[in-house]
């Protein structure tokens, strides 16, 4: 019986399965084959580091990749190189890690996750195939907002993407590019988490007891996640818990709907995104005042503060788990609620006065006009 030391990736745990036991063979050797006259390309909906990712349509009602299952007139397809992916050494980003990513997660059936109808090959190409969501990503509906302040729209976003991340960790698995780009919007309007290329397993899959193991940091500059999604403890070098990572993003993810702005600039002061006396801090305290200074806590409810305020927590023991986040009154309808958390701040008073010699983005000087990188 293979012993598995966590955390791991897929593909990693894949390969030495099958170098293991000889009875197994890796998944990618065995992918189904995918003519090529049976789906065509409708257009391309985005590059990725491997490939393309296509809108298609099949040309064949009958065609299936597993023999039970037929694939959707309709669908998103992701094409990657064969021989680049093959030959791309087990990383941060990895092709191989997310076709058996996508697989296992597909077979969980996770709420909020985008489907896997399945995964193929041809001579030249290795192919995901997904649901198509034909309403794009957030991020694109997020900068045609330009800062949503509507609460209950708010509300429905955040309680769907905390919902899909909740139930990949309570199955032991942390997303690590969790980002505006990879939530994706059905034609319901309805939300996708996708992209899994970075996806780890944390601890073992089933032993809810277990405690989730540790990623060591990576002095190497290789860090998961987009750049301006990184916790403050990733950023640092710091051995990291990759779930609580996942909360960072989200919490950033919320700021930019919210403002339409990121939270912090990408020219980070000696990797610091706090001020030093704010690192062990159990709230991105210094958020209340940023946001009045933005002119945006005067149009949401002091919930959507104090959440932003608990998902960014510089120190990760005392961030939110996905599942706390959940309960979080202003999430579940209980606003005055808010006040009576220890810590709660949610107007930024006692920030106000120090608001001009504190910085939330950057660990330097503060800015003359509290901005910060935008992304429309």
């Amino acid at each position: 019986m293979t012993v598995f030391s966590y955390p791991c990736t897929f593909a990693e745990m894949s390969d030495r399965q099958a170098a293991e036991d000889p009875k197994i063979r890796r998944i990618i050797d065995e992918l189904p084959h995918l003519r090529k006259d049976s789906w065509k390309k409708v257009r391309n909906l985005c590059e990725t580091q491997f490939g393309k990712v296509l809108h298609a349509q099949s040309l064949d009602e009958s065609l299936s990749l597993d023999g039970r299952r037929r694939l959707p007139l309709e669908f998103a397809v992701k094409t990657m190189k064969k021989d680049r992916v093959l030959k791309e050494p087990s990383g941060i980003e990895c092709g191989r890690n997310e076709i058996y990513a996508a697989r296992a997660i597909d077979s969980m059936n996770l709420p909020c996750v985008a489907k896997v109808y399945g995964t193929a090959q041809d001579s030249e190409h290795l192919y995901i195939i997904m649901e198509y969501c034909k309403r794009g990503d957030l991020c694109t509906f997020a900068g045609r907002c330009g800062g949503l302040q509507e609460e209950n729209t708010l509300r429905e976003i955040m309680t769907q993407i905390l919902t899909a991340v909740a139930a990949l960790h309570d199955a032991g698995i942390a997303h690590r590019d969790i980002s505006l780009e990879n939530v994706l919007i059905a034609e319901d309007g309805s939300l996708r988490l996708t992209d899994f290329a970075q996806a780890i397993i944390v601890r073992p899959q089933g032993d809810r007891t277990a405690r989730e193991a540790l990623v060591p940091g990576d002095v190497r500059g290789s860090l998961p996640g987009k750049i301006g999604y990184r916790a403050v403890e990733v950023v640092a070098g710091a051995s990291y818990r990759a779930t609580k990572l996942d909360v960072f993003a989200i919490g950033v993810l919320f700021y930019a709907l919210v403002t339409g702005k990121y939270p912090f600039t990408c020219a980070q002061v000696d990797g610091q995104l706090f001020p030093p006396g704010e690192a062990s801090a159990g709230r991105c305290r210094p958020l209340a005042a940023q946001l009045k200074r933005l002119g945006v806590s005067q149009k949401v409810s002091p919930g959507v503060v104090d959440l932003l305020q608990q998902l960014l927590a510089p120190n990760p023991e005392k961030r939110l788990t996905a599942q706390e986040a959940l309960q979080h009154p202003w999430l579940v309808g209980d606003p005055d609620a808010v006040y009576e958390m220890p810590g709660a701040d949610p107007g930024g008073r006692q920030e106000d006065e120090d608001f001009e010699n504190t910085t939330v983005g950057s660990g330097g000087e503060a800015t003359n006009d509290g901005d910060s990188d935008s992304f429309y």
